[in-house]
């Protein structure tokens, strides 16, 4: 019986090493994991294209946006064009236009400098615009929240 007891005893031992091990283990990674979310911060953007556009000897971006990107679109001042920056400033927002799906869309014209390369007239350029930078866990809270 003796035998018995001191064997029971060394399985108990070597099973709460594993749990306790595998327990600091998950906390050590649950923290990194809360500190990565609370420190770091992350962008979201708002993608299109954008038509170069002429208009008395200036040239200008032309941005069909729906109504909530306009809003995006409008606040910032910053745009990404094949990875470089360049400052912005909306020179007009048009009426509305339907699509053929019924939604709402606007004209945004943007004007700023631009590289010679993209001065061609009708020219279809991808375009990043910058409209929230926030910290991970506030993603996270409005993501569970469901906004």
């Amino acid at each position: 019986m003796n035998k018995f007891n001191e064997t029971y005893d060394k399985v108990l031992n070597e099973k709460n090493k594993k749990i306790y091990s595998f327990t600091l283990i998950l906390i050590a990674m649950l923290s990194i994991t809360l500190i990565w979310a609370i420190f770091f911060k992350t962008s979201s953007y708002y993608n299109s294209n954008a038509i170069i556009y002429r208009e008395d000897d200036r040239y200008y971006l032309k941005i069909f946006a729906s109504i909530e990107d306009v809003k995006k679109i409008a606040n910032n001042d910053t745009i990404f064009i094949d990875g470089v920056e360049y400052k912005y400033e909306v020179y007009r927002i048009s009426d509305l236009y339907i699509n053929e799906r019924f939604q709402n869309y606007k004209e945004v014209i943007l004007s700023g400098k631009l590289r010679e390369e993209d001065l061609i007239e009708n020219k279809v350029l991808g375009i990043r615009i910058e409209y929230k930078n926030d910290r991970v866990i506030n993603y996270l809270i409005n993501f569970m929240k469901g906004q």
